[in-house]
């Protein structure tokens, strides 16, 4: 590839560039417009009233507290059995 077709992909490239900067300032302005039709909607029409689910988040940390104590449950030494002695009363 000769430094002319090198040139011609660079200049080629800018001008992809700025039109999809131009195409993003559009689509951006209709955003905004939608939200602002958006907002206005949800002042105007009542809605219902929907319970949020726990955050993702919070869910993944209780289940890796969880883990991480019965995996320190499962590594601490077993308890040793009391034995019963002569004298102790036991009931059944």
């Amino acid at each position: 590839m000769s430094n002319y077709q090198d040139a011609e992909g660079m200049k080629l490239a800018a001008n992809t560039i700025r039109n999809m900067r131009r195409e993003n300032e559009i689509l951006r302005a209709k955003v905004d417009t939608m939200n602002i039709f958006a907002t206005m909607l949800g002042a105007i029409v009542p809605r219902q009233s929907v319970g949020m689910e726990e955050d993702i988040s919070y869910k993944l940390d209780k289940r890796a507290e969880e883990i991480m104590k019965e995996h320190a449950a499962s590594m601490a030494p077993a308890a040793a059995p009391r034995r019963i002695r002569d004298n102790d009363v036991v009931q059944f």
